[in-house]
């Protein structure tokens, strides 16, 4: 893949890589929808499909656009429309649904099926069928567009036949079409003449084609077909190098040169009904074009062709708050920030959220600081399967009562459309507390305490705690799992010390337009003490506050403060110690183990959190910057840090640190990572890696990094309970210290299947 000569200011992209798709033969198909034009839009043509099982007809609109009904059709198929003197032929290999009816189609289906396209859909049948498959029609496409070349027109690197367009002027598809009608007249061919010849091979008695170069036409098309291997990318002016997956790059399509296309927009819905407009630094603007819900990725292609960067990338719409998709929508903050270009809670310079300071965000710091906002799937790769209401997008288990022994067989399971499931263990379904009417949730975590149960102090009869943020981020739900509660007590006028066992707590935070973005378990407090599971939230403006939580007996005397107007994005506790990560990218430790902090202090000892300190960069002196996110390791008292920079060589790795490794160190064999969770790292491809520590020797880790086999591409891990606890024995006993405790974690691929892992081991649910 080349890279597109073009760059946003400083907006965010979907970053997308080519690849290849899967075959479409025997796909179930209930219907086709498209737009049939050569240039101009095919009004009041008729359109035949033909399917390897099943057929329809219908008729296009004013502006070319059908939809035939194919009730259980099987597909592959193949498409004719017929009207203004024209005949033209398509292909739908798979089951998307999206299929045009375009000169260019026509070529493709005469270059695949290697006869004339009438002939072919006139003779329909298993021999044509057969050459219908993903692989088939991007090949074909290639070639074609390969000889389009020759005729001095570049075509946009967009799946011809299943790329939704318009049929207006300004639309990128209607600009090629033209374009090619064009190219063919000056070379005295037909549309027919030329199907013939790729038919067979080559376009045939070529002239040299007028200008000096190969011609496209800019513009913008709804839509993106790139495939789902996406991440989160800030793009700054200038002409990027390298691909399109590389730091400060832009993805494009799998074509050569500027007509490959640029997607721009979120593939997992967070642009979904808005408007898209496209301005360049010569004053050629394109838009607005409508991205709604049926538009394939919620994603626009912006094709540049030979016009200079830099191009300013305007979004502008608002959630709607009947969306049916609330944990996929895009949030008022995150259009403004779009809109003017700049990551920084502001809009033209006006701050919209009080306290905000001068912040800016660093990579996927913006979509961390976001996450309720941008939904669960804030982070994820991509993946249009966790548009549905049946995809999950979290999945943790629990245990219920004391036992660390007792099984985990509690499922909370978060959907993409921010509903919460709770499958509870046999005949213990009417000890889960009815949720508030229509709540719908942005993330769910299960915290543990593990560590003090059973507590000779207290006896209570829960050790995981789920804690579900609602969509809005203005409330907080907890429930001690297992004990049995008939809905949620809102805790607005309950005293916290005149409290009796609440087992299901609802707690409002936060404001309309400061909502809470990221929770964690126990408050970030000055004192270095031990205490109970309070519940510590971020808010967006990156002021911090906290709740009481599952637990009823203790909390923390308070809160950390003295940030100034530093804003703080996320909360790490480990056993003791604490973090905070700002949004610059850089990270604040104190703690009672203070040489596991990353600090290069080597003393043992506690460290107050009035006396907290910045994680030092690699070389041992001066901060760690470019931090994204942080996850405990494999182990207690080890930090794992993802690192996003403009510097290549630090962009997309990760850090470590902890008991014997006072100074942070890179590890070894992960690279371009998008997403981290305790030992396991999510690579912007997909991939998926497990990385343990083997030893450490000078303080230098020994690592070993494996691929976790027999998954498809992930996009997400969480963490959820304990699931081994060394010594095993009683932590009430006196004397008792906890020296390992190893959580479980659950995966979810772009594909919305859920896996287990183990030990780098993962199995489908």
């Amino acid at each position: 893949m080349r890279n597109s000569p073009m760059s946003c200011v400083l907006c965010l992209l979907m970053v997308s890589c080519g690849g290849g798709g899967g075959g479409g033969g025997g796909a179930a198909i209930t219907s086709v929808s498209g737009t049939a034009a050569q240039g101009a839009p095919l009004a009041n043509a008729g359109v035949e499909v033909k399917c390897r099982a099943g057929s329809g007809s219908g008729t296009t609109d004013a502006a070319g656009k059908f939809s035939v009904n194919l009730a259980g059709a099987q597909g592959p198929c193949l498409l004719k429309a017929k009207g203004q003197g024209l005949e033209l032929v398509s292909l739908l290999p798979g089951n998307s649904g999206i299929a045009n009816v375009t000169p260019l189609t026509h070529l493709l289906a005469a270059r695949l099926l290697g006869s004339a396209p009438a002939s072919a859909f006139a003779g329909a049948g298993e021999a044509q069928f057969v050459l219908v498959t993903d692989q088939g029609v991007s090949a074909a496409q290639g070639q074609v567009s390969g000889q389009i070349l020759r005729l001095g027109a570049e075509m946009p690197a967009v799946n011809w036949a299943t790329q939704s367009f318009t049929a207006t002027a300004g639309d990128a598809m209607d600009g090629a079409l033209e374009l090619l009608k064009r190219r063919l007249d000056e070379q005295n061919k037909t549309l027919d003449g030329a199907a013939g010849e790729l038919a067979l091979g080559d376009l045939q008695n070529l002239k040299p084609p007028t200008g000096q170069s190969p011609t496209c036409v800019p513009g913008i098309i709804a839509g993106f077909n790139g495939p789902v291997q996406d991440a989160l990318r800030r793009v700054v002016s200038g002409n990027p190098t390298g691909g399109g997956d590389s730091p400060g790059g832009i993805g494009d399509g799998a074509g050569d040169g500027a007509a490959g296309g640029v997607g721009v927009g979120g593939s997992l819905g967070q642009l979904i009904n808005v408007d898209v407009t496209a301005q360049f630094a010569s004053g050629t603007t394109f838009g607005p074009v409508r991205v709604d819900a049926d538009t394939a990725n919620g994603m626009v292609t912006i094709v540049p062709c030979d016009l200079p960067p830099p191009v300013l990338v305007t979004v502008a719409g608002a959630i709607q708050p009947g969306s049916a998709n609330p944990a996929l929508s895009a949030k008022n903050q995150f259009v403004e920030d779009l809109v003017d270009g700049v990551l920084d809670l502001r809009t033209r310079g006006t701050a919209v959220v009080a306290g905000a300071g001068g912040a800016t965000y660093n990579y996927d710091t913006f979509a961390a600081r976001l996450t309720t906002e941008t939904g669960a799937t804030a982070k994820a790769l991509g993946a249009g399967a966790l548009k549905t209401r049946s995809t999950p997008v979290q999945r943790l288990r629990a245990k219920g009562g004391t036992s660390f022994a007792a099984p985990a067989d509690w499922v909370f399971t978060l959907t993409s459309d921010g509903t919460l499931q709770v499958t509870a263990p046999a005949g213990q379904q009417g000890t889960v507390p009815q949720q508030p009417a229509n709540a719908r949730f942005a993330r769910i975590d299960v915290f543990d305490r593990s560590t003090r149960t059973p507590s000779q102090f207290t006896n209570d009869p829960w050790q995981n705690c789920l804690v579900a943020t609602s969509a809005d981020g203005r409330s907080l739900l907890t429930w001690q799992v297992g004990v049995a509660a008939q809905g949620f007590v809102d805790m607005a006028n309950v005293d916290f010390d005149a409290v009796p066992t609440i087992p299901a707590k609802r707690y409002t935070v936060g404001s309309p337009t400061d909502p809470v973005v990221t929770v964690a378990p126990e408050s970030l407090s000055l004192s270095t003490g031990s205490g109970g599971d309070s519940i510590v939230f971020v808010l967006r403006s990156g002021t911090l506050g906290a709740v009481g939580g599952c637990d009823v007996h203790d909390q923390h005397p308070g809160l950390a403060s003295g940030f100034g107007s530093r804003a703080v994005v996320q909360v790490q506790q480990d056993f003791g110690n604490r973090y905070v990560v700002y949004s610059d990218g850089t990270v604040e430790g104190w703690g009672r183990k203070k040489n596991a902090l990353g600090i290069a202090d080597r003393n043992a000892g506690v460290l107050e959190g009035s006396e907290r300190r910045a994680v030092v960069a690699q070389t041992g002196s001066g901060a760690l910057n470019g931090v994204a996110m942080l996850t405990r390791g494999e182990r207690i008292h080890e930090t794992r840090a993802l690192i996003r920079s403009a510097d290549p060589a630090a962009d997309g790795k990760v850090a470590i640190w902890g008991d014997g490794l006072p100074v942070p160190r890179q590890i070894p064999g992960l690279e371009k990572i998008c997403w981290i969770a305790g030992p396991y790292s999510v690579g912007c491809n997909g991939q998926l890696f497990y990385a343990t520590v083997t030893a450490v020797q000078g303080e230098n880790p020994v690592l070993a990094v494996t691929q976790v086999a027999g998954v498809p591409l992930i996009w997400r891990v969480s963490a959820g309970h304990p699931v081994l606890r060394d010594p095993p024995g009683d932590p009430n006993v006196s004397g008792f210290e906890l020296t390992n405790l190893k959580l479980s974690y659950t995966a979810i691929a772009q594909d919305g299947s859920v896996y287990r892992l183990a030990e780098g081991v993962a199995s489908l649910e």
